[in-house]
């Protein structure tokens, strides 16, 4: 019942993420339709709300793990409520994220790495 209940959520969120953060964009000929469904993974951000999910979930399974290899009893707030509270966390931090590399304009003989390691560096004290 809890596992449905958790599995759901997480799925849910993997939507919400692709959705709010991706764009669709049609194409009117036939011609670029192979083109447009290729590109349609990357535009509609499929890869980042699965692996942005992914991440949480499994932070959450690994902290278990280790709370559980060192004896830590676990009780129904920690297996209820932490998985929910760190999946709205995660979420939030992967809009912070995107949110401002989106805004940023790369600067001149920046590389993609280095730019994103700028921005990280300025959002993250607020993750």
């Amino acid at each position: 019942q809890d596992i449905f209940t958790v599995g759901l959520s997480y799925f849910l969120m993997f939507g919400y993420v692709a959705l709010m953060l991706g764009k669709v964009s049609c194409c009117s000929d036939n011609a670029a339709t192979c083109y447009c469904l290729k590109r349609w993974f990357v535009d509609a951000k499929i890869s980042l709300g699965l692996a942005g999910v992914l991440f949480v979930l499994l932070s959450v399974v690994c902290s278990l793990g280790i709370f559980s290899y060192a004896g830590y009893k676990s009780t129904v707030i920690i297996m209820e409520v932490i998985p929910f509270l760190v999946l709205a966390v995660g979420v939030d931090n992967i809009f912070i994220l995107v949110q401002a590399l989106q805004r940023d304009v790369r600067r001149k003989d920046e590389t993609s790495n280095e730019q994103i390691i700028r921005i990280f560096g300025k959002v993250a004290p607020s993750m």
